[in-house]
């Protein structure tokens, strides 16, 4: 009978280990999905505002001839800006590739914040992966 290399005696340290860093992480991936959400409302907030203003400039405050070239302005800049992170990130401005780059700005800084060893973390998955494997070879073969 062949005992699982996962669940050899000299292992469970490391399991534990794997354990409370996989809560950990987990917990630090919710607070960095809030806190990615909190600035993606914050971002919807500012372009009802910005709308908002504008429309409160042109029908009430100034004149349409006066708002237009502003206008026109701001929209060009929207452009100028979208095809600079293009050229940054080498991928399009997107909702999801932009919530996946905040993600991964806020998961980064939270880990630094809490301590966390994401180098650890990746290195004791690896080894159970390996060792996961490893047992399903040895299984075949002793078949």
């Amino acid at each position: 009978m062949a005992i699982p290399l996962a669940l050899l005696p000299d292992d469970k340290p490391r399991l534990d280990e794997l354990r409370k860093l996989q809560e950990k992480k987990d917990e630090l991936d919710i607070m960095a999905h809030k806190q990615v959400r909190l600035i993606l409302w914050s971002g919807y907030g500012f372009t009802v505002f910005h709308a908002s203003l504008f429309f409160r400039l042109k029908f009430w405050e100034l004149s349409p001839d006066v708002m237009e070239p502003i206008e026109y302005l701001t929209a060009a800049t929207v452009v100028v800006v979208g095809y600079a992170y293009f050229l940054f990130t080498s991928k399009a401005p997107t909702y999801q590739d932009l919530m996946k780059r905040l993600f991964l700005w806020r998961q980064k800084k939270l880990f630094k914040k809490h301590i966390f060893d994401s180098v650890r973390f990746m290195d004791l998955q690896r080894q159970c992966n390996h060792r996961c494997e490893n047992y399903g070879h040895l299984s075949s073969k002793s078949s």
